[in-house]
């Protein structure tokens, strides 16, 4: 049974079997799969003294088969785990949004390990996700890799694996199971080094929706703001941003499953909406210091 993969912004895939847009790239296990990528709300946290960003995120889809899995890139290699819903009912509340009602908010993984130019990292269970992590010395070694285990991929899902893999970036591929057509993704935190606070935003043209949707929370110790690329400002206003007080920022680390200390001492947050994100991008999101302040 052929498999096909999905790629896009937490990252965005396409499949051959008319896939949609997420900002990862995403696979299924039936040649005849249709996977519909309703919408997403990510958090960015990062801490200019450590460069460590966490990346928290849950999507929601439309699916017509039992499985498929989706891939997010990240420009060094993460730690994942899970983490609590509450930390966006959190942000909401302190945002004073209402939760979007469109559902934003293990079993086996890839087989045959290595080789081939391919490298495994790590392939561990997170929550009811299977999470393996790679990276590859080019385009055509992870293609064929990913054929022998099964998986068609198409042109625009080649080009969008090279565009991380020139970069040296590592691709990280969660398997889920669908029980349900429409699904909602768990929350699921991903840590790592970055010079500069990222959200993946590049969707390969195979994965294109016209009414996928991004929430993000941005919180860093001063404000920032975000550009496509290395200088395209990103549209979407922003909330104005906010200082969290000490309580909520101690709930914020309990919901996410890290220390206090693992968050930058002072946390200001703004909330985006973009409501058609991605479409016709190649590149991803990245956040830098505005006028309002400086590290």
């Amino acid at each position: 049974m052929s498999r096909l993969p999905l790629l896009g912004a937490f990252c965005a895939f396409t499949m051959a079997f008319v896939p949609r847009a997420n900002s990862c790239c995403g696979f299924s296990s039936s040649p005849n799969s249709v996977i519909g990528f309703k919408g997403q709300a990510n958090i960015v946290i990062w801490d200019p003294n450590t460069q460590i960003e966490h990346f928290v995120r849950t999507a929601s889809f439309s699916a017509n088969s039992d499985e498929f899995e989706f891939v997010a890139p990240t420009p060094s290699m993460p730690t994942i785990s899970s983490a609590d819903r509450s930390c966006f009912d959190l942000l909401h509340k302190l945002s004073n949004s209402e939760t979007p009602s469109s559902g934003f908010g293990g079993g086996g993984g890839y087989g045959g390990g290595g080789g081939g130019g391919v490298s495994v990292h790590q392939s561990l269970d997170v929550g009811s996700m299977r999470a393996t992590t790679l990276t590859a010395v080019d385009a055509d070694s992870l293609k064929k890799w990913l054929e022998e285990n099964e998986y068609k991929v198409s042109p625009t899902q080649t080009v969008w694996f090279d565009h991380y893999i020139k970069k040296g970036w590592f691709l990280t591929a969660f398997k889920f199971n669908a029980k349900k057509k429409d699904i909602q993704t768990e929350a699921i935190r991903m840590t790592f080094k970055t010079s500069e606070p990222y959200n993946p935003y590049y969707v390969p043209k195979d994965n294109w929706s016209k009414n996928s949707r991004l929430e993000l929370f941005l919180i860093t110790p001063v404000p920032m703001k975000g550009f496509v690329g290395k200088s395209t400002p990103w549209r979407p206003i922003p909330s104005a941003p906010k200082q969290m007080i000490e309580s909520d920022v101690q709930d914020l680390s309990s919901s996410l499953k890290l220390t206090r200390s693992e968050l930058p001492t002072i946390c200001y947050f703004s909330r985006y909406l973009d409501p058609d994100f991605a479409k016709g991008v190649n590149e991803d999101l990245f956040f830098r210091r505005t006028a309002i302040g400086t590290f």
